[in-house]
């Protein structure tokens, strides 16, 4: 039974991309903030019984865009926190109201306006963005009774995780990376985003 609470990763090396002056850039940083993720849910389960509704898809990436947002959040505090960085991290709820008050309510609202324009909405010096898209190839159901009867834990899709840093100075694009994570029945976007972080933490841009 406690093979149901591992999880496995695909082992593909993060696509990371980094301004030539991006030390110059990050040092003038005070503060940042995290947008709400843009998220995709793809469902490629064979079984058409199994496959989720159109409305439970769309359910789905509000609940995956927050989460991810929320999460994204977290690591950068527990970072700011543990004095592995010296920025300030608006605060989630803070940027999500300014966001809603010029009327950005989904990540798809972004798209609107230019980084630099949102980077000058909230005030902050960068913003971190991003897109995920989730592929689920197995039904969770499924997953849980292979672990129960076999004692193998199997995975039921992977996510395609692109995060990017963003300037305040005509919205550049100054860091970012890209991964693919196959995952179990039992990953959250919480443990996604703890994966993924930790392996980009020796090149993460405001390494203390």
């Amino acid at each position: 039974m406690l093979l149901l609470c591992k999880f496995t990763y695909g082992q593909i090396t993060a696509k990371i991309y980094e301004d030539p002056e991006i030390a110059k850039i990050i040092h003038t940083h005070k503060k940042i903030a995290i947008l709400p993720m843009q998220v995709s849910v793809k469902d490629a389960k064979s079984n058409k019984k199994n496959k989720l509704s159109d409305a439970e898809i769309v359910r789905m990436e509000e609940e995956y865009q927050q989460a991810f947002q929320n999460s994204m959040y977290s690591w950068f505090l527990k970072m700011k926190n543990k004095g592995r960085m010296t920025q300030e991290v608006q605060d989630m709820h803070k940027t999500n109201l300014i966001l809603k008050r010029n009327s950005i309510e989904q990540a798809d609202d972004l798209s609107n306006y230019s980084f630099d324009e949102i980077a000058k909405m909230l005030d902050v010096d960068g913003v971190f963005a991003g897109n995920v898209i989730t592929t689920r190839s197995f039904s969770q159901g499924g997953a849980v009774a292979v672990a129960m009867l076999t004692g193998i834990s199997v995975k039921t899709g992977d996510a395609d995780v692109f995060v990017k840093l963003y300037d305040k100075e005509e919205g550049k694009l100054i860091w970012s990376f890209d991964r693919n994570v196959a995952s179990s029945y039992a990953n959250t976007p919480e443990n996604v985003v703890d994966y993924l972080m930790k392996r980009v933490s020796k090149r993460f841009p405001y390494k203390r």
